[in-house]
């Protein structure tokens, strides 16, 4: 379990977040999204040990003293960003995956079978096969894009940050990569934290969705929150939000 009490971080003079408090269970999946700037991509940063300038104490494990060193944070976490640029452009999907492993080994130690099993898993059930010895520097961004967050998952972390994975990707890659993220976090004690402002995705796959405004927790329950009322209040937007046949989630449709 992840708790967080009393965050606050000030970013240039704007109080982002504000003595926000939040539990992360193990084994769950939880969406956070809220308007532009309201702190979702901020929280993330700080629970993988990237930002620093915050008060509040934040608990992992269950332990009772508060981990706030980055370098704790850094150790628990893997960390997939939408805009990231922190890859070889002259790698592989293979290599790029097959990195992932090496957070947790020396430098001379080489990939093991079961390695390359799990990163041939991983690239096949998130179809990267395709691509699988196409360069970085030559694959689309939404490839490149799956192929990071599969760098993620090799890292074997407790903890996996997701900012807008979703993006650029069509309904397809969405969906397998919903499906690995779920069986990623029924698995040991794993949990998810994925900010994103694409309803639709989080709402196909997250346990448990919060609304960041104002720096605090506006909302939080499951996808059937969300309706028409809920898209003006926080997204300030005319929509129409029926409910999928089969799976009675929300599919939301903008009201030009």
């Amino acid at each position: 379990m992840i708790k967080i009490n009393n965050l606050s971080c000030t970013v240039k003079n704007r109080k982002v977040l504000d003595n926000l408090n939040l539990e992360v269970h193990d084994n769950e999946i939880l969406g956070i999204t809220g308007g532009p700037c309201c702190g979702k991509s901020l929280l993330l940063n700080i629970l993988a040990g990237h930002y620093k300038n915050y008060s509040g104490v934040i608990t992992l494990a269950g332990g009772e003293q508060g981990i706030t060193s980055a370098g704790q944070l850094k150790s628990e976490a893997a960390f997939c960003q939408s805009a990231s640029r922190d890859f070889n452009p002259e790698a592989t999907v293979t290599d790029t995956v097959l990195s992932g492993c090496r957070t947790h080994k020396s430098v001379f130690s080489p990939c093991t079978p079961s390695d390359r099993e799990d990163a041939a898993l991983y690239i096949e059930q998130m179809g990267l096969a395709p691509w699988s010895n196409d360069r970085l520097k030559n694959v689309s961004e939404s490839v490149l894009r799956m192929t990071l967050i599969a760098s993620s998952l090799m890292k074997g972390r407790g903890l996996l940050l997701l900012d807008a994975p979703e993006t650029g990707s069509g309904y397809r890659q969405k969906s397998d990569l919903m499906v690995v993220l779920k069986k990623y976090a029924a698995a040991a004690a794993n949990k998810i934290i994925i900010a994103s402002s694409d309803l639709n995705f989080i709402a196909s796959g997250c346990d448990r969705i919060i609304v960041i405004e104002n720096g605090r927790i506006a909302a939080e329950g499951t996808a059937g929150m969300i309706d028409e009322k809920f898209m003006k209040r926080f997204f300030n937007i005319d929509t129409m939000v029926s409910r999928n046949v089969v799976t009675s989630l929300p599919e939301i449709h903008v009201i030009e």
